[in-house]
Parts: structure tokens; C-alpha cells; sequence
């Protein structure tokens, strides 16, 4: 699976009741290891679940947004220090 393909179903497909947090984020891992070690689809990844937030809200019980924008940060500060250690 790649890490950068769709992923899950939309949510007007929801069942009738909220999944809990560990298939959130076990759907999220996944996606996560798909992308290997590249730090860059791993921010583009992290990007597409701030995006989704909303639309995984109605779907699942998910942590609050502060703590996704949190994580996305750092992956883009993670991706960056990487980038200067590693020159052009």
C-alpha cells in the first residue's frame, strides 16, 4: 500500500456509531510505515491527516487537533533538520 494513495472510506459511509481511537490511529500507522524512512511523503502524509480532520471527526474518536497539528509540526521540523545535515 502506498503511503500516499486514498485511504479509508468517506464519511457518509460511517457506520452508525464512532470507531474508537486505536483503528484512528492504526489507520494512520499504517500509512506512516508505508512511507518508509522518506521524511518527505511522511509530512505529506501528516498534512493529508490535518486536512482530514474534520471529515475523521464524524468517523472516529480522535485526538484533539492541537495535539495532530503538534505532530505535523515536528515532522516538518524533523524533514527540514534532515534536509540541512544532509546538504543540497
Amino acid at each position: 500500500m502506498s503511503c500516499l494513495a486514498g485511504h479509508g472510506p468517506s464519511a457518509t459511509a460511517a457506520p452508525g456509531r464512532k470507531l474508537g481511537r486505536t483503528e484512528y490511529q492504526a489507520r494512520y500507522r499504517e500509512l506512516f510505515r508505508a512511507c518508509g524512512k522518506d521524511p518527505d511523503k511522511k509530512v505529506i502524509v501528516g498534512q493529508r491527516l490535518l486536512d482530514d480532520y474534520d471529515r475523521d471527526a464524524r468517523v472516529y474518536h480522535v485526538p484533539d487537533r492541537n495535539a495532530v497539528t503538534r505532530m505535523q509540526t515536528a515532522l516538518v521540523r524533523q524533514c527540514h533538520a534532515r534536509r540541512v545535515l544532509l546538504g543540497p
